[in-house]
């Protein structure tokens, strides 16, 4: 969800990133049937089910008032994994989050998670989150929302 409003996307994974026009606007559905003719037509594999659900309007209210009592490790992992996406994606963008202490807090946030496959039986492992890995994270997901919003159709996207 972005401005109020819910759409589909679809993502790619080999190469990683998202499906976008020659324009590197993100193509968009406004339901799973439409997403999935689009998938067959163009030769896609296509997986169904609903995907990943990211509520950037959320993100972009956590990101106007961080607080390390609020990171959700599992919502928040999954938008900086779009970032990724979106920069494998448009060929200028370089996801400068992935290295030295911004690798810390990613970590953090997988931990986190506490995979089954992970996490032993019986424990759970909550992060403590320092002010400047609040604030690491607080850039990270406002790139995303930044990068996301310049896909969408009707935005200009510009190298600048």
């Amino acid at each position: 969800m972005l401005n109020g409003k819910r759409g589909r996307f679809l993502h790619r994974s080999d190469p990683d990133g998202v499906i976008v026009d020659a324009r590197y606007h993100l193509v968009t559905f406004e339901s799973l049937d439409a997403a999935e003719q689009y998938a067959v037509g163009a030769g896609l594999t296509y997986h169904q089910g609903e995907g990943a659900h990211y509520d950037l309007d959320a993100i972009d209210d956590w990101c106007r008032s961080p607080s390390a009592s609020t990171v959700d490790c599992d919502t928040f992992i999954n938008v900086w994994n779009l970032l990724n996406d979106i920069c494998l994606t448009v060929p200028w963008l370089v996801e400068p989050f992935r290295r030295g202490h911004y690798n810390v807090v990613y970590n953090k946030l997988f931990w986190g998670l506490n995979l089954p496959a992970m996490t032993p039986e019986g424990r759970h492992w909550t992060p403590i989150w320092r002010e400047s890995q609040v604030r690491a994270l607080r850039r990270v997901l406002t790139r995303t929302v930044l990068e996301f919003r310049r896909l969408l159709p009707g935005e200009s996207y510009t190298t600048a």
